[in-house]
């Protein structure tokens, strides 16, 4: 009788071991996708995960903002430097303006040398480096 018995509960383990296999397999997988570190466990204890996640987004946002901001400057830079060189390329090949051809020109010459001015030095980036005492390259 004891052999019967130990045979129907081990048929009976066997049939519940794969009647809960799927439910097992749900949470293995649930525990594998998202392993977390001590710190990411404290930080959602105490709330500071999302404020964490928000701040790594905003940092992201703004260095992509800053190289945005650097590659439309240095187009700006390109293009006020071209639209100088041919306005006098331009007075180059055309000797001498009309009176009002000449103040023309000068408007628009004018226009670019006061929007290079607004758009001026902000960061210092255009005055070369003053050289600090004690750091000579030698």
């Amino acid at each position: 009788m004891t052999c019967a018995v130990i045979a129907g509960l081990t048929l009976l383990l066997a049939l519940a071991w794969i009647a809960a296999w799927p439910l097992l397999g749900r949470l293995d997988n649930r525990l594998e996708e998202a392993p977390m570190s001590l710190r990411d466990h404290i930080r959602r204890y105490f709330g500071t995960l999302a404020i964490s996640n928000h701040l790594a987004n905003l940092e992201e946002t703004m260095a992509t903002a800053l190289e945005q901001l650097t590659e439309l400057r240095a187009a700006v830079t390109d293009m006020n430097s071209d639209l100088t060189a041919k306005l006098d390329q331009l007075a180059a090949a055309q000797g001498e303006f009309t009176p009002e051809a000449q103040q023309v020109f000068d408007d628009i010459k004018q226009t670019v040398a006061a929007a290079d001015a607004k758009v001026g030095d902000a960061d210092g980036s255009d005055a070369p480096a003053e050289p600090v005492p004690g750091d000579e390259v030698r």
